[in-house]
């Protein structure tokens, strides 16, 4: 890496990188946590801009930014806007000079120390747009917290295996001006402020775009779970609605058909899973169930394939893992998830996008 890019953590100097951060806030009064992993960063971005949607008058958002104290953080009130989180994106976007790189976070993610030097080794290379985050749960004391932190150990492990970067994560991603561009000229916007989830398409748009996205397991980042089952379904019916407004919007190419392909085996899943739970239910209702040792065999391999699949984790969560049943009835919520998606796309639905710290505030 260019020895311009070098910088001392916590300290803007002149050595900082040509990245600008933004970080789209509504209210989040913990965000100087964000900032303060970006202050950390062992290659510091030029810059941070917190855009606060913020409408409604609280200004705790603003205080939380402002009390960080560096003259790197910038915070820009965008009062009422349209378009939720692309729209800010593309407000704050349209002020800046195009060149570089932009990185954009969520307001309620914290990034390793070392994730802007790691992305930015990636983006060394001309045929790759963005890095993105592989992000794991920031908590997990829960029974509904430790579903999601297992299930995101599996998302980084098939990262890992496959290489393969479905989406850009919104949690935190670097992107390059030009790819940017690219995507401004092939579809007359940045990002779709009519998508609910606007960094999977993005994350399409790139790729149609004729560009690589990479996900490097060094460019950890940790964000906040859900902490109920209400928020849960909410969270995953938009990100489900999102992936089928991007495969319908998005034009049929070689890059996005396999998308059209993971909806489909998405659905296909749905179908199976029932189909099993309610023949199950039938056999022991009518007194024909009996123990298969072949069917006993195959859900033992399933069994060692949950608690291999999430390395590092203590005993305790292999343990529940192992268990499998606690696991499946989290994968039926999230099934329901996408049904009500599903519902909602066939009906034309917007969505819904929920805030978890507004509705501990409420």
């Amino acid at each position: 890496m260019d020895t311009d890019r070098q910088a001392r953590p916590g300290r803007a100097s002149a050595s900082t990188s040509d990245v600008t951060v933004i970080i789209p806030a509504v209210v989040e009064p913990d965000v100087h946590r964000t900032i303060e992993s970006v202050l950390a960063q062992t290659v510091l971005p030029s810059r941070i801009i917190v855009a606060v949607n913020n409408a409604g008058g609280d200004d705790a958002t603003r205080r939380s930014a402002e009390a960080v104290g560096s003259e790197l953080v910038e915070v820009r009130d965008l009062g009422q806007i349209t378009g939720r989180k692309a729209g800010a994106l593309n407000r704050v976007l349209e002020t800046l000079p195009r060149e570089g790189f932009v990185m954009v976070m969520d307001a309620d993610t914290t990034i390793a120390p070392t994730f802007l030097e790691r992305a930015l080794r990636d983006l060394d290379d001309p045929a790759i747009a963005a890095t993105g985050a592989v992000f794991s749960a920031e908590t997990a004391s829960s029974y509904l917290e430790l579903c999601q932190r297992l299930e995101w150990i599996r998302y980084a492990q098939e990262i890992r295996r496959t290489g393969r970067t479905w989406v850009l994560s919104g949690t935190a991603a670097v992107i390059k001006w030009p790819a940017l561009e690219s995507v401004r000229e092939r579809f007359g916007r940045w990002y779709d402020e009519r998508s609910i989830t606007e960094d999977g398409r993005l994350s399409v748009d790139l790729k149609v775009c004729g560009w690589r996205l990479t996900s490097p397991l060094e460019c950890a980042a940790t964000t906040e779970v859900m902490p109920t089952w209400s928020l849960l379904v909410k969270q995953r019916t938009r990100w489900f609605l999102g992936a089928m407004q991007t495969v319908r919007r998005a034009p049929l190419t070689k890059a996005s058909a396999p998308y059209l392909g993971q909806q489909l085996m998405l659905l296909l899943s749905v179908a199976l899973l029932w189909t099993l739970l309610i023949l199950t239910a039938a056999s022991v209702l009518a007194g024909t169930a009996q123990l298969s040792l072949f069917w006993s065999a195959i859900g033992l391999v399933f069994a060692v394939e949950r608690t291999v699949t999430i390395p590092g984790e203590p005993l305790r969560h292999r343990l529940f893992a192992a268990a499998v049943i606690p696991e499946m009835v989290y994968a039926v919520v999230l099934q329901w998830a996408l049904l009500r998606a599903l519902a909602q796309f066939i009906t034309r639905s917007t969505g819904e996008w929920t805030h978890v710290s507004r509705e501990k505030v409420a």
